[in-house]
């Protein structure tokens, strides 16, 4: 018999990076940007999140 699968929720996404521009870098306020910070992003917003913040 199969178990039934629990429902798993998640209030926050943690993104780690490493300043290796282009990949990624602090901007001038210090946000995350590049080119990792990007996919992410995209591929949260694929999988049905509408709302990435990225701190």
């Amino acid at each position: 018999m199969i178990p039934e699968a629990k429902s798993a929720t998640r209030e926050a996404i943690v993104f780690a990076y490493l300043d290796e521009p282009p990949f990624c870098r602090s901007g001038p306020d210090g946000s995350a940007l590049g080119s990792d910070v990007e996919l992410v992003s995209e591929a949260l917003r694929a999988i049905g999140i509408a709302s990435v913040e990225i701190a």
